[in-house]
């Protein structure tokens, strides 16, 4: 055979193999992580000890707690290795309780990520006007994964409302209003922020350098962000996570009640 086409032959076997690693085995991959992550059951022992370390929490509570740690896990897999910030106490505390239960938390991470995802500590906004980038993309991940317009919400997703839903002692307290009244009462205004001051500072970008959402109606429509990550004037979310059936019919992380088994 002609040596032009064995290397015309070769050349094509790799580029077939590379087209179908990426076009198919790559999405399989993700698609499979998400599943995992979407489906996890964590350990009765972490629920079992994290309701006797904290018992104010009644069942319903806890079930909730994991379930918005499962979706900061979410967020996780979708920016790979992009540092995000923790925006609630709370769910801190699930995290680094399950993160003790080292077996079974490495295992986790390399079913879930392909990686170790090292503890990142609870912090609310740098300052009362500017959040830091690591918050602004935990907020944009977020906001997409409940299917919530960033620029312009109407509801806070799970990760920035848990602590104000459950008062949570010493937690980050998220609003949709911008409180610019001056207090005398520090203690009163410490640890609370509000929403709007995140939601239009350099938001990420998904892969094709766009951002989606759902508008009001419904109707899907996409919106090009600059190379620059600056916001635009509004946006729409169309690639939110499917998170199943989250009604109270059961918690999908413990696979029932969340006081373990």
């Amino acid at each position: 055979m002609p040596l032009p086409i064995i290397i015309f032959t070769v050349l094509s076997l790799i580029g077939g193999a590379a087209y179908g690693y990426y076009q198919f085995y790559l999405p399989y991959l993700r698609e499979k992580k998400t599943n995992f992550l979407k489906n996890y059951r964590f350990p009765s022992g972490l629920l079992q000890k994290f309701s006797k370390i904290y018992p104010q929490y009644n069942e319903q509570q806890l079930c909730y707690i994991f379930e918005t740690l499962k979706h900061f896990f979410l967020i996780c897999d979708r920016v790979d290795s992009a540092p995000v910030a923790m925006p609630s106490k709370v769910v801190d505390q699930a995290w680094h309780e399950f993160i003790l239960f080292t077996r079974e938390y490495q295992l986790f991470c390399e079913k879930g990520f392909g990686r170790f995802q090292h503890h990142t500590p609870s912090e609310g906004m740098a300052k009362p006007r500017r959040a830091q980038e690591t918050l602004q993309r935990t907020w944009a991940y977020s906001c997409r994964l409940h299917s919530i317009n960033p620029i312009l919400p109407t509801r806070l997703p799970p990760l920035f409302s848990i602590d104000t839903d459950l008062d949570v002692e010493g937690g980050y307290f998220y609003s949709l209003t911008e409180n610019d009244e001056a207090t005398s009462d520090q203690e009163h205004q410490k640890n609370r922020f509000s929403a709007i001051n995140i939601r239009c500072m350099r938001l990420p970008m998904v892969n094709d350098g766009s951002y989606s959402d759902k508008n009001s109606s419904g109707n899907s429509k996409r919106d090009t962000i600059s190379r620059d990550n600056t916001c635009t004037s509004h946006t729409s979310l169309e690639d939110g996570i499917d998170l199943g059936d989250t009604s109270d019919s059961g918690c999908s992380s413990c696979g029932g009640g969340c006081g373990g088994d």
